[in-house]
């Protein structure tokens, strides 16, 4: 990760997500615009892809529901991840960190209410 610090990322997603949410766009269009936002970022590296998908997973599970395209989004990104493959980019606290944030994120996403409208 050349232009990110682990936490600065996801602290970014979170910020930005919240930022749509004060200018007073629906929670669906503040993922949407989150999402975009951050294309550019998770084309970086597989490091910036996993802290972006992972940040908004964690915040997908506090809404009411969850649109189908965003969890499998973010499942197919978050699933079979190779941590020995971040040791050079990220700590061992920082690895055990993401490791228990995407644990988290999978098992709340099985339990989410889905929404299959595509119309944000």
């Amino acid at each position: 990760m050349e232009d990110w610090k682990y936490d600065e990322l996801l602290k970014a997603v979170k910020e930005t997500y919240e930022d749509c949410i004060a200018d007073k766009l629906s929670y669906r269009h503040a993922v949407a615009k989150t999402f975009y936002e951050f294309e550019t970022v998770c084309n970086e590296g597989k490091t910036e892809s996993l802290l972006v998908h992972t940040a908004l997973g964690e915040i997908l599970l506090h809404h009411e529901k969850v649109f189908i395209g965003n969890i499998e989004a973010i499942t197919e990104e978050l699933t079979n991840v190779n941590f020995d493959k971040l040791q050079h980019e990220l700590t061992p606290e920082e690895i055990e960190d993401l490791s228990k944030r995407i644990n988290r994120v999978l098992k709340g996403l099985e339990c989410v209410q889905i929404d299959y409208s595509p119309i944000a």
